[in-house]
């Protein structure tokens, strides 16, 4: 009998005269005849189908992408002084626990059917995924635009250090 690792687990192999054996983990066994591409089918659709299962328990140890510990928000204003504003008081407050200013990025946009082009300032703000709905009414409350933007995307990996330090400097 061979023994073989896939994903983590032993697969028992023997071979017999005219039929292989296979067999995944303690309760599953498959048996491949050597020249019947129907059972080969089957065999692959089961691996398959185990690949699945452990891919399952793995996504269940992990966070999916609605669970992140951590976000990054895009929110756009009309200038740097309103960006200095927003940023020194959602940091002061908790809200986040970093935010970066790029003065000035050029926005093309249509509103009120018209096409729109002009110097905005963009803040990208580094928080907690459990603070974002306190961040965004305290960035909305603030914000002049009639239609701000806020926008939350989730931060899938990071160093760790890092990702620490947000837990620190944000109350939930």
């Amino acid at each position: 009998m061979d023994r073989v690792r896939f994903f983590n687990q032993d697969i028992h192999v023997t071979r017999f005269r005219t039929v292989e054996a296979m067999v995944v983990g303690k309760n599953h066994r498959i048996c491949l005849l050597n020249m019947n591409t129907m059972l080969r089918m089957v065999i692959i659709v089961y691996v398959f189908f185990v690949a699945c299962q452990l891919c399952t328990q793995f996504m269940a140890t992990t966070r999916s992408i609605g669970q992140t510990l951590y976000s990054v928000v895009y929110v756009t204003v009309p200038n740097s002084t309103v960006a200095q504003q927003i940023a020194r008081e959602v940091v002061k407050g908790k809200y986040a626990a970093c935010v970066n200013i790029v003065p000035t990025i050029t926005s093309i946009y249509e509103w009120e059917d018209k096409l729109q082009e002009d110097k905005e300032s963009l803040l990208i703000m580094k928080t907690k995924s459990a603070a974002l709905d306190a961040l965004k009414t305290k960035v909305l409350s603030m914000h002049p635009y009639k239609v701000p933007e806020f926008i939350a995307l989730p931060i899938e990996n990071g160093s760790e250090s890092y990702l620490q330090w947000i837990d620190k400097q944000v109350s939930s």
